[in-house]
């Protein structure tokens, strides 16, 4: 490339270099010393490079020997004359200028650039002293023709071949000199012809081979440096080869390397939450669902009790009153406790359809401006004769004129499930007395059912449906009637709440809103 008539510029500053900074180190003497472009001829490659050091301080020997080639002596001459008359025209153009001697003798070179050492004489090998191109030249032997004879005496012998020429190429060596006023890999061979030894040999561009080593280092800078370092690799006799991360390629590698760190932080916390949040949400399901079967498992023997007390009852009575047993005088108190037990029956059913009718939402009632007073009389009248019958007696303290906004059926189930608590919970109270009381409180009516039995334990659970505020070997029960009455209340637009009193005993307030 460097000889085409665009690069013959840049081919002459490079011989001029080389022969202004590499003669001295190369040339032993003063002699003239030539620096020619060979034309390349077949020759064995190059030897291998000189072997490194292994990590256990042990080194590969390898012996470099030096190539013997035998060339033609017609191809020799042929490729003496061709760098004769190149050089020669180079000469003409004056493109090389003083700086590159006329004519050149140039042995066998594959690289371009080669330096020219004085001729070493050899025994029985011509050499050649100058450095003009006449000199350069080697004449094949002359030959002698053979004698002739007469045909019929002697035939014609062919004439022998002339003996090939001889050319030994040393092995390369790495050197390091000053090339261009700093310090330059260079590796050097001596090439020994008929016409003298040659040196021959490459300079190791720096800035090339960094610009050359960047096309396939990806992000990393490799540079060739000379001396020691820690982080190199040896490639030559004081010359290494370092590989480093390229500066911004490791910002921004830390700058992705932030951004992943963050972002999966990120994709970590919100995938723990929703983990965990769907982990406890599980966990409630699973609980609310050994809850629920546990509540329905004892609903299922609470409501078996409470069925079978009352239908106990009526079974009896009824038995009694059909077989004319017990005392005649007393049939109407049979009849009397048969509808009593009716009743109790008819509230646990109630209590039941109404729970369902809540889950379901469709719990409604008619609410409607009425007399309270003559309401919860009527109440009070249906229900003492089985208080009586049970050893509990009812107080009533009722205004006759009061009124308020209320649906009866949803009073009685309220009004029917407090009494029946009072009754059944206060049973081991020495005063079995349960007030039944109303009063006008402004704008709501308060209805107050109290007795003076043990109150209740645990108040958190008193209003939940299957739950009781009684230890479990007290009164049996659904656990739905506090429940179901307190959702009637606020379905009538009023509440129902538990107020502990002065003493011992239970006070349930159902408020209601006034006419």
């Amino acid at each position: 490339d460097l000889s085409e008539p665009d690069n013959i510029a840049g081919n002459s500053a490079f011989r001029r270099l080389v022969v202004l900074d590499l003669v001295d180190d190369l040339t032993p003497s003063a002699t003239p010393v030539i620096v020619a472009e060979a034309k390349p001829i077949p020759t064995p490659r190059a030897p291998p490079p000189r072997p490194r050091p292994r990590p256990g301080g042990e080194q590969e020997q390898v012996q470099q020997q030096a190539q013997v080639i035998e060339v033609d002596p017609n191809v020799y001459v042929q490729n003496m004359s061709s760098n004769q008359v190149y050089w020669q025209q180079l000469e003409n153009n004056n493109q090389i200028g003083n700086a590159m001697p006329g004519g050149a003798n140039v042995a066998n070179a594959p690289p371009p650039q080669q330096v020219r050492t004085p001729p070493q004489p050899q025994t029985g090998t011509p050499t050649t002293q100058d450095a003009s191109p006449a000199q350069a030249q080697i004449k094949p032997p002359v030959q002698t023709p053979p004698v002739q004879r007469p045909p019929a005496q002697r035939p014609p012998q062919p004439a022998e071949p002339p003996p090939p020429i001889t050319i030994t190429i040393s092995p390369l060596e790495w050197r390091t000199l000053t090339f261009g006023g700093k310090p330059t890999l260079i590796a050097v061979r001596n090439v020994q012809t008929p016409d003298g030894t040659f040196s021959q040999g490459f300079v190791v561009d720096r800035s090339a081979l960094t610009s050359a080593l960047a096309a396939k280092a990806g992000e990393m800078v490799a540079e060739l440096h000379d001396g020691d370092r820690a982080s190199g690799v040896d490639i030559a006799p004081g010359w290494q080869l370092t590989v480093t991360p390229n500066p911004r390629t490791l910002a921004r590698a830390a700058g992705s390397a932030a951004d992943i760190a963050r972002s999966f932080v990120i994709r970590f916390v919100a995938v723990g939450s929703i983990a965990f949040i769907a982990a406890a949400l599980i966990l409630l399901l699973v609980m609310r669902a050994e809850k629920l079967a546990r509540e329905r498992s004892q609903f299922a023997a609470a409501a078996a009790h409470e069925l079978r007390t009352p239908l106990a009852g009526l079974q009896l009575y009824g038995d009694m009153l059909a077989d004319g047993l017990g005392d005649q005088s007393k049939v109407r108190d049979y009849a009397r406790r048969m509808s009593e037990e009716a009743s109790r029956l008819g509230r646990v059913v109630s209590n039941v359809l109404g729970f369902s009718q809540l889950e379901r939402g469709n719990l409604a009632v008619d609410s409607q401006v009425g007399p309270l007073g003559e309401a919860l009389r009527e109440l009070a009248e249906r229900a003492e004769p089985a208080l009586d019958r049970a050893g509990a007696a009812l107080e009533l303290d009722v205004a006759p004129d009061l009124r308020a906004r209320f649906d009866r059926d949803a009073l009685a189930r309220i009004v029917g499930n407090l009494l029946d608590n009072a009754e059944k919970y206060a049973r081991g109270a020495d005063d079995r007395t349960i007030r039944l009381a109303a009063a006008d409180r402004g704008n709501l009516v308060e209805v107050i059912v109290q007795d003076h039995g043990p109150g209740v334990a645990d108040r958190a659970k008193l209003f939940r449906a299957f739950s009781r505020g009684v230890a479990a070997d007290g009164p049996a029960g659904l656990g739905l009637g506090l429940a179901l009455s307190q959702s009637l209340a606020e379905a009538m637009g009023g509440k129902l709440d538990y107020r502990p009193g002065d003493g011992a005993g239970a006070t349930f307030v159902l408020e209601l809103p006034r006419a």
